[in-house]
């Protein structure tokens, strides 16, 4: 299934996410068990992760036909209809909020801290057809004002994630991941970048974009305070965190991890060689934890050495994200 993210739908319940699947899977952590769950939308493919609002017990999600996708592996540039939902988790029927054109692979859907916004990104990974394999379909990503309903569009080179601002409800952080399929590989296509952004009645306003020649496939990114500063935490292949102060959107800092892999960006794209890094930081912010397939590690941010080496041994991979989750014995 492919398990990529998670969020809390309720104490010791979360959903976690999966690409191109028509269930959700929800997981009791108290009771460790787990089950899959129909939304009702006629066995369309589900958005990947999702949001949950807590005070109305409400789950939004997104949904698009399987056809649609085999439509697109022929054209990555046709439309695809999509269908944006809420659904109360006692109930079984959702309501439509939403229906227009956007793109499948939808990766992540997020309501603005304040409810005003609504944001659906997609993790666009085809090669346009008249590139020769050399240069990515645009992903959209749609901004919705949920109290107007009037939309907006941006494009971005595999869009995938948007984080919101602990300190502003109206600013945000898209990444722009800049990889593809290359066949069943992963390929890089160039730098990616993280955009920040505002918005407002009259639409999204870019404020500022953070990109570096050695910011490759941004496969997660994370925004947290840390004294007196918010920081923004990504990952680069094949072993760069880069520490970006979100007042200026300038490099704070990179912290190396050893890796025996190296991009030449005059030849690309280029075969990536191990799975995407996950990373969490510590309530207060001193800490950062990368989790990639196969070890895990702790970085301390004020002196920059690593705490904590572990190597994770098993026949397992690593797809996706790292986050906290809350148990009765405290946080993990």
């Amino acid at each position: 299934l492919s398990p990529h993210s998670y969020i809390e739908i309720g104490e010791n319940f979360y959903q976690v996410g999966l690409n191109y699947f028509n269930r959700f899977l929800h997981l009791d952590v108290k009771n460790s068990e787990a089950y899959l769950v129909d939304p009702g939308v006629d066995d369309e493919f589900l958005s990947t992760t999702n949001w949950f609002d807590a005070q109305t017990k409400e789950l939004w999600f997104a949904s698009w036909n399987a056809y649609e996708t085999l439509r697109r592996n022929s054209n990555p540039l046709d439309k695809v209809t999509v269908n944006i939902w809420k659904l109360p988790l006692n109930e079984s029927i959702p309501t439509k909020i939403w229906q227009g054109d956007l793109g499948d692979s939808l990766h992540q859907l997020s309501l603005s801290p304040d409810k005003k916004f609504l944001i659906l990104a997609e993790l666009g990974l085809r090669p346009e057809k008249s590139s020769s394999g050399r240069k990515l379909a645009p992903s959209k990503v749609l901004i919705l004002d949920l109290k107007t309903m009037q939309e907006w569009r941006m494009e971005l080179p595999a869009a995938a994630h948007v984080e919101f601002d602990p300190n502003d409800t109206s600013v945000c952080y898209f990444s722009a991941h800049n990889l593809g399929l290359i066949g069943p590989k992963v390929g890089i296509f160039g730098q990616g970048s993280i955009q920040k952004v505002r918005l407002t009645s009259s639409g999204p306003q870019i404020m500022a974009t953070f990109t570096h020649p050695l910011s490759f496939r941004i496969t997660t990114h994370i925004v947290f305070n840390q004294k007196n500063k918010t920081l923004i935490a990504l990952s680069g292949y094949p072993g760069h965190i880069f520490l970006i102060d979100s007042s200026t959107m300038q490099l704070d800092k990179i912290i190396e991890i050893p890796f025996d892999d190296a991009v030449d960006a005059s030849q690309l794209p280029h075969l990536c060689r191990q799975d995407s890094y996950g990373i969490t930081a510590s309530h207060d912010g001193r800490y950062l934890f990368v989790c990639v397939t196969g070890a895990a590690r702790i970085i301390d941010l004020e002196t920059n050495k690593f705490v904590m080496e572990k190597t994770i041994e098993g026949d397992t991979g690593f797809t996706g994200h790292v986050a906290q989750i809350k148990l009765e014995t405290g946080n993990i």
